[in-house]
């Protein structure tokens, strides 16, 4: 089914409807005029066989196209694709086009980067750029690709590596430190009561340090185009770090 980009939507959420619809009108068409001819049994008979093979066909689940804005290359909607919100891959792009909405994290896509020229396609009026989905062809497929963004891309993709990485090293940290408190059962010395004091200091420390390095990892992605507001956030991170007794 042809439509444009910002029908693109409605006319999927909406096609049972329209294929029930189709199948159901086409139904009574070749039923009259072949009752006419061969009579009503074996044109019911008939009218409805065909109405089965050409639901099956064409009615059925029909996938929804348009042409780009830019380029005016036809765009299937049933194209494996790349959520713009947390990267996820939708391989099955039947049930959940970019059209729709993702079927990992739920969020829908208000624009659709063309795999022909590489420009956005806007899915909604508002025309919001961000977070855009885009095929998922490899790279060697591609000549249409825009170095600077696919760079920014891959930045982007190793930040949340990093992210992931320190959160998990945190908790792995906490929890050694709970076992450990955990395991002590008898009355502590002065030594040990200094040495627990300490881990909690050093804990502390290392947990605001690890903070702050994600904190400053995110602070390279939001206010990429931001200079003042990096500076801004920096410097409440600074202050933030100065309350909990780090100079840095």
């Amino acid at each position: 089914m042809k439509t444009t980009p910002l029908s693109a939507r409605f006319w999927f959420r909406n096609r049972d409807y329209l294929s029930v619809l189709s199948g159901g009108l086409l139904f009574f068409i070749l039923f009259f005029v072949s009752e006419q001819i061969i009579g009503a049994w074996l044109g019911l008979f008939l009218s409805l066989a065909i109405t089965l093979v050409l639901y099956r066909a064409v009615f059925n689940n029909p996938t929804i196209g348009f042409d780009c804005s830019h380029c005016g290359a036809y765009i299937a909607s049933n194209n494996p694709w790349i959520c713009g919100f947390k990267r996820c891959r939708n391989d099955n792009a039947d049930g959940y086009p970019f059209v729709h909405r993702c079927e990992h994290c739920g969020a829908e896509p208000k624009a659709y980067e063309c795999h022909h020229c590489g420009k956005p396609i806007f899915l909604s009026k508002d025309k919001d750029e961000h977070h855009y989905a885009r095929c998922t062809r490899p790279v060697k497929d591609r000549d249409d690709l825009d170095i600077h963004a696919l760079g920014e891309d891959v930045k982007k993709v190793g930040l949340e590596i990093t992210l992931a990485s320190l959160d998990k090293e945190l908790a792995s940290f906490n929890n050694d430190k709970k076992e450990s408190k955990q395991a002590q059962v008898k009355e502590p010395t002065w030594e040990e009561r200094t040495e627990q004091e300490y881990e909690i200091y050093e804990g502390r420390m290392i947990g605001a340090r690890m903070f702050a390095a994600k904190k400053r990892a995110e602070y390279d992605v939001l206010f990429k185009d931001d200079p003042g507001g990096r500076e801004r956030a920096e410097l409440t991170l600074g202050e933030w770090l100065k309350d909990h007794g780090i100079i840095e």
